[in-house]
C-alpha cells in the first residue's frame, strides 16, 4: 500500500495509483484490476503496469526506449528495468499476453 497525504491533510492509502498528465486511463485500468494483484507474481504485475500505461501514451506507443519500470517491494531489491531488460515485457504486451482481461488481452481500458 502506498500512503498519500494531500495538502488539506486528507489521507489516502492506495493499492495502485497513477499520477501525472494523462493518468486517468491508467487509474481506470488499475481500479478495474487491482483486486487480482495480490495473487500475481512480479512478471504479471509488470504486464499489468505496462497495460495501464498504454492508455496514457499521447503520441506513438510504449517501447523499451521510452519506458522504464521500477520494482519495489518488501523483501525485494530495488530494480530498474529499461532497454533490453524491459524489451521482453513490451513484446508480451504487444502480443496480448496480459492475463485476467488486461488491455492487451482485449479488456477495455474504459469504464461505463
Amino acid at each position: 500500500m502506498r500512503p498519500q497525504t494531500q495538502p488539506d491533510a486528507d489521507f489516502h492509502e492506495w493499492k495502485a495509483i497513477a499520477i501525472g498528465a494523462r493518468s486517468q486511463a491508467a487509474k481506470t485500468y488499475l481500479e478495474k484490476h487491482f483486486e487480482s494483484f495480490a495473487a500475481l507474481g512480479t512478471d504479471e504485475l509488470i504486464q499489468h503496469g505496462l497495460s495501464a500505461l498504454t492508455g496514457s501514451v499521447a503520441d506513438g506507443e510504449l517501447t523499451a526506449e521510452n519506458t522504464t519500470v521500477a520494482i519495489v517491494g518488501q523483501g525485494l531489491d530495488f530494480t530498474i528495468l529499461e532497454g533490453d531488460d524491459l524489451a521482453p515485457h513490451i513484446a508480451k504486451l504487444k502480443e496480448g499476453e496480459v492475463g485476467s482481461g488486461g488491455a492487451a488481452a482485449g479488456g477495455s481500458m474504459e469504464t461505463d
